[in-house]
């Protein structure tokens, strides 16, 4: 079981709580003192309630009292070392630089982590970079050598070692910091990066060559230059300027002629090699040769493709086409939206063309009126907007419209909409949670109220916002919506609040919606893409993207942290503690490896293949143990993580239940320190190991809740400056709003409209009106004056003596300056509060990075992986393994390739279901989209580069033996995709399907789909109503058997709509099942040692709880004992949708473990636009012909009508026997409406009773 990690009650360390039981918080004597974790200790001592003893895995190396005021002292020494008067330029001698850098290093070793920060922090101030340039000064060309080797050993090598620490590189506190000592170490122009590596470069020469040439001495001078290298890296990288600089050239030439390569270690080759690449020197060690693959001769016809932007020959396209992909924009621009010209897109090859149209599916709600702007701690600026309700649900009830929103997915939060006006304004905006952020109780209030006035008043602000929450169903005729503004401006703010006053509808508003696209799922992807395009740090680059594509793969090497001389990897975890290593130096006992493991041989190759290779590929075909396979390669490695430094081993998956079952597996293989990154976990036993629960329980340092409290404060105030000008922009009409901009603006208009009544004694003279002295103004206008004046020239009249058409015009005048003015203060405190909450978050991500480090494996989605990237990148992680990377686009797994990572498995089935991809002119199985391929994962363009490059393939692993289908199931995709699959000893044993006389069989009907219905949320998605009857009838026959647990039994259908009707259907339907102890205990009864007979408790529930209802897409990775397959398509085009891909009939075909039936079309299956895998089934006997078509052809002659006959294609052991059964049903011809139901229960009951041939 995975370990509990709850914080310690606080209430109950102070003497009681309330909650009990029920308290969210650890109640547990054992649970470590969160007090004894700070600086000050517990001061209950032996009184606490709390566990005393200190957790390693959670909690930061804290330093006893004594030691605590050592270091404060030395840390004050050490600040003494700065000249006070460092700031006099007329001072003429030097600071004790060597003391003062040697000291830093000293004290960075020996303290906790906010102590390493206090320190960087110092060294980032003035006084620290005075310290800096004064190290740097003493760095003289006409030094001694002498001189030069004790000041690069002495001072220069300690502060570069403090700037490569793995503490200080990877915190995210100090990344501004650090940063900041990088920039002013590059200096102006690059002048102080120059002069300290031209003096690294010399002092380098006179180590190689006055020091002796004992191979141990070399060894550690290349250690010492390992932070030497690792700095000249992140310099070059954060300084562009440094790529261009003609200085570092000869700088790193000199660097790299001077060390052996085989003396430093594999991390600083590698960052050597980056510099060198960086700066066009070419890699430091030349790569493995790769043979050019021979390409066959074939006639060729190039057509023209224009270029992206200058590089077209007619010029950009609009203002977003970029020839690079870091300037593009990557939400559309309205110049962008609005070009008749078609978008670049890169082709695989360049000598094809491809004619490629939009066909993206949008929705677009009309009659949209924008309502106000709200602001909220979290969720920062927000705009509430209505539109009219569909047509469709407009005059149903509030019930059923909620049950058309949620199952539509349609408007729900983080959707992608756009903000579309008739003048040309198009504002991307998102979809967001309209729940109003709960007051805390830390918030900052006013001073001048009490505690309780302050937190009434703030429990009636959230019942208000909670009252007034916009809904998408509950008015009859408008459906409202919260959005936030991706990029919010002055200019975007000032544009849609002048939309507020749209009275006379001169401009048209709609919103349009993106279904299926969330910005959450690929924004920080392609922001990750475009940070990769320039900082060139993309692990494996010469196998993933090589610059020639004739090159083959050649061999890959092993992974870097192997390298290392007298590395050996211990494999004693697969064989059962017998002693076994695995070399790059030495040969490998394949033979003990084989008699103490329990992995198949084919297991055995993938592992050695995974270990020995830093890319490697494994193929895993349904149910040949591809998770299992992936343990025990974790295993190995957790068992070697000490020795190779791998740092925590990221596990990344494509879906929250793929990486629930992968994590799950560890946990119960006792795996320790596992992480699951994300909230969308429905795995108990994960439940403690969440990310956001265990960072809240790291302790932060005083420095780190100082700063926190400080922008809390900043926090609040933002945001209560921010609603005093949204009250205003919300109602700029009113007198308050005007008043005050009148009186800034306006002083004459103000004292015109708002003091005439005041009078010579200072009193003000009160009088009654029923409308507001702005709209009394409005209204009084005298009817003689006809006058109709400009702006300008009427702003300079009395307001009293204004026409009408001229108090109009000047009102709307103020109105719209004041939203502009509004608008850009605003904006400005927008920006501010985003700055301040992006810090405050950072402080956050900190304490999560923390957490990181002390775990072992850490679990985490493609889309949570590019989300949490910048929290990632500075973990060091040298291992990422990837499950069902066939299903993985390419982009997602290329994030999740970070720079660290020096070993990389991908774990996938290519001939398994592809990546999603909403638009099909963008897929490969569209000729259209042939040539752009977005479907074709990483994985399956390496194994089968031949759909996008001309490479070879790349060496991978292949599983053999399946444990999960019967062999006359494993036959239909063993005939057809996987030629030397075979079968386990095992899946020789199922039994048989109770109730049923085969296991397999294909029921096939002419009943045609369902037409479009408005009424229901996926219109465009497919049902056939007659299947939902007949695979209800079926499921309920085969829950009645008894012998079934919830979940032996799956239903699978390709289509959404389809689904819903059949989980409406099953609801409606209760059974008798057993529960899961049930199925165990009646298992035992079935063992022949077993002699007392038990009956298994019963329980009466719905049958739809009893069975496992999926999409076959959202079912790839899954197994039942029975699956019922509802293939829905039957129409006269034939057009049978899904069926047209192998990858999706495989993972249909490859989910059943005893019994497998088949409800469709077979006329439509077998049509020219399905898979062939669907087309024809292997025959052991010529004389057996399994043509669907002549079934069809026996069925229309029978004389029965074809409303009341169903074929039945019974396959046996992947041995095709056509076999027709007619069954009359008397009640068709006089209840029509129920002939389906009718249909399904006595085909059931026919198939159940009768012994069928």
């Amino acid at each position: 079981m995975a370990t509990t990690h709850r914080k310690p009650c606080n209430n109950l360390w102070n003497g009681y709580c309330k909650f009990g039981a029920q308290c969210r918080f650890s109640h547990d004597p054992t649970t470590p003192c969160y007090y004894l974790q700070t600086r000050d200790g517990c001061r209950k001592g032996q009184d606490c309630r709390f566990s005393h003893q200190r957790n390693p895995s959670l909690s930061n190396r804290v330093p006893a009292s004594s030691t605590d005021r050592d270091y404060e002292t030395r840390f004050r020494q050490w600040t003494y070392l700065i000249p006070k008067d460092h700031g006099d330029r007329g001072r003429r001698q030097l600071p004790d630089t060597v003391a003062f850098f040697k000291t830093a290093w000293d004290l960075l070793t020996a303290s906790d982590t906010g102590s390493q920060q206090r320190l960087v922090k110092k060294l980032a101030s003035e006084e620290g970079l005075f310290m800096i340039k004064s190290l740097i000064e003493a760095m003289g060309d006409d030094e001694e050598d002498r001189e030069t080797l004790s000041t690069f050993r002495n001072a220069l090598l300690p502060f570069f070692q403090i700037l490569s620490h793995r503490g200080i590189a990877s915190s995210l506190v100090l990344e501004h910091s650090v940063e900041t000592i990088y920039n002013f170490l590059y200096g102006s122009g690059g002048r102080r990066g120059v002069q300290v590596f031209r003096f690294l470069a010399k002092a380098i020469i006179l180590v190689v060559t006055q020091e002796d040439d004992d191979e141990e001495e070399q060894r550690k001078r290349g250690l010492e230059l390992g932070p030497c290298l690792t700095v000249l890296e992140r310099l070059v990288e954060l300084n562009q300027g440094a790529l261009s600089h003609q200085d570092f050239l000869p700088i790193v030439e000199t660097i790299s002629s001077g060390v052996d390569p085989q003396n430093l270690s594999p991390e600083s080759r590698r960052s050597l090699d980056k510099v060198r690449l960086r700066l066009g020197l070419g890699s430091l060690i030349p790569a493995a040769t790769k043979s050019k693959q021979a390409v066959a001769q074939t006639a060729t016809f190039k057509f023209h493709h224009d270029l992206p932007g200058l590089l077209s020959s007619d010029g950009p396209r609009h203002d977003n086409d970029h020839q690079h992909i870091k300037d593009i924009r990557i939400l559309p621009t309205a110049e962008e939206i609005n070009c008749p010209w078609l978008e670049y897109l890169p082709f695989n090859n360049a000598t094809n063309n491809h004619f490629w149209r939009n066909q993206e599916r949008t929705y677009v709600h009309d009659d949209l009126k924008l309502r106000r702007w709200e602001i909220d701690r979290r969720k920062g600026l927000q705009l509430v907007a209505d539109f009219a309700q569909p047509t469709a649900i407009s005059k149903i009830g509030e019930r059923q419209r909620k049950e058309w929103w949620d199952s539509s997915r349609r408007l729900q939060p983080t959707s992608l909409v756009c903000l579309v006006t008739s003048t040309g304004h198009n504002i991307f905006c998102l979809v967001c949670d309209p729940m109003p952020t709960a007051p805390s109780k830390r918030q900052q209030r006013d001073d001048d109220r009490s505690e309780a006035a302050q937190i009434l008043a703030s429990e009636m602000e959230y019942a208000r916002k909670k009252n007034e929450m916009p809904s998408l169903h509950k008015s009859d005729n408008r459906a409202a919506v919260m959005l936030t503004l991706l990029s919010p401006s002055s200019s975007q703010i000032t544009s849609i609040s002048r939309l507020f006053f749209n009275s006379n509808h001169t401009v048209r508003m709609s919103l349009v919606e993106f279904p299926g696209i969330l910005l959450p799922t690929f924004q920080p992807t392609l922001q990750a893409l475009q940070n990769m395009s320039h900082r060139l740090d993309l692990p494996f680059a010469d196998y993933l993207a090589p610059e020639d594509e004739g090159a083959g793969t050649g061999s890959i090497p092993p992974p870097l942290y192997t390298q290392r001389k007298d590395f050996v990897l211990d494999l004693s975890p697969l064989t059962g503690g017998e002693p076994l290593t695995l070399s790059t130096q030495q040969p490998f006992d394949r033979e003990t490896f084989n008699d103490y493991t329990n992995l198949d041989e084919a297991q055995q190759t993938a592992v050695l293949h995974a270990l020995n290779n830093s890319l490697a590929l494994i193929q895993g075909p349904p149910g040949t143990g591809k998770s299992y396979t992936g343990v025990s390669i974790i295993k190995v490695l957790l068992h070697n993580r000490t020795a190779a430094e791998l740092g925590p081993i990221i596990c990344v998956c494509y879906t929250n239940h793929a990486l629930d079952q992968l994590l799950e597996h560890l946990v119960r293989d006792n795996i320790k320190q596992i992480v699951r990154i994300g909230s969308r976990s429905r795995s108990e036993l994960l439940q403690d190991v969440n990310l956001h629960d265990l960072a809240q329980q790291i302790p932060q340092t005083k420095d780190e809740g100082y700063q926190k409290y400080l922008l809390n404060q900043q926090l609040t105030s933002s945001i209560g400056e921010i609603e005093n000008l949204l009250r205003n922009l919300n109602t700029p009409d009113s007198d308050d709003s005007l008043k005050n901009f009148l009186k800034a603006n306006w002083p004459k208009h103000f004292k015109q409209l708002f003091q005439s009544d005041l009078l010579d004694d200072g009193f003000m003279l009160v009088k009654r009106r029923n409308k507001s002295l702005v709209g009394h103004w409005l209204a009084n206008a005298d009817p003689k004056i006809t006058r109709d004046l400009p702006v300008k020239l009427a702003c300079d009249m009395p307001l009293d003596e204004m026409s009408a058409f001229e108090r109009r015009r000047v009102h709307s005048y103020w109105v719209h300056s004041l939203i502009k003015q509004l608008g850009e203060e605003i904006n400005e405190a927008v920006e501010a509060f985003q700055e301040t909450r992006e810090e405050l978050d950072l402080y956050y991500k900190e304490q999560q990075r923390r957490a990181l480090c002390e775990a072992n494996i850490v679990g985490v989605t493609t889309s949570g992986m590019a989300r949490h990237l910048d929290v990632l990148r500075h973990l060091n992680s040298k291992v990422m393994v990837c499950e069902e990377a066939g299903e993985v686009l390419e982009a997602h797994t290329l994030t999740a390739l970070l720079p660290s990572v020096q070993h990389a498995i991908l774990i996938g089935d290519h001939e398994q279901l592809r990546p999603q991809v909403k638009n099909y002119d963008l897929c490969h199985d569209n000729p259209r989209g042939k040539n752009i391929a977005l479907d074709i994962s990483l994985f399956e363009r390496l194994v089968r580069p031949e759909l996008k490059t001309n490479l070879s393939p790349m060496p991978y692993s292949r599983l053999k033996i399946q444990r999960r289908m019967h062999p006359s199931i494993a036959d239909l995709i063993r005939r057809t995709l996987y030629l030397d699959l075979d079968d386990h000893a095992t899946v020789q044993m199922y039994p048989g399907v109770n109730g049923m006389k085969d296991r397999l069989f294909w029921l096939t009907h002419n009943h045609r789909e369902d037409g479009v219905d408005q009424m229901q949320a996926h219109a465009d998605s497919k049902s056939n109503e007659f299947e939902v009857g007949m695979v209800s009838a079926l499921a309920s026959h085969l829950t009645r058997q008894g012998t079934y647990a919830a979940g032996d039994i799956a239903v699978l259908t390709p289509y959404v709509r389809q689904l819903q009707k059949l989980r409406r259907s099953l609801g409606e339907m209760f059974e008798i099942v057993m529960n899961e102890r049930d199925a165990q205990a009646l298992e035992e009864q079935e063992n022949p040692e077993v002699t007392a007979v038990v009956p298994p408790a019963l329980k009466k529930t719905k049958l739809l709880s009893a069975l496992r209802v999926a999409t076959i897409d959202n079912f790839q990775g899954e197994e039942a004992k029975v699956v019922i397959l509802s293939f829905v398509r039957s129409n006269a085009e034939g057009k049978c949708g899904f069926l047209r891909t192998s990858n999706r009939i495989n993972v249909a075909l490859s989910r059943a473990r005893h019994g497998m039936y088949i409800v469709g079309d077979a006329q439509t299956a077998s049509s020219r636009y399905a898979a062939p895998v669907t087309l024809k089934t292997p025959s052991k006997s010529k004389s057996r012909t399994t043509s669907q078509s002549c079934l069809l052809k026996v069925a229309a002659t029978s004389g029965v009508p074809p409303d009341c006959s169903v074929v039945m294609l019974v396959q046996t052991s992947a041995i095709a026997r056509p076999c027709i059964w007619l069954f009359a049903v008397s009640s068709v011809a006089c209840e029509p409406k129920r002939a389906v139901t009718m249909h399904a229960q006595i085909l059931v009951g026919t198939l159940a009773t009768l012994n069928v041939r």
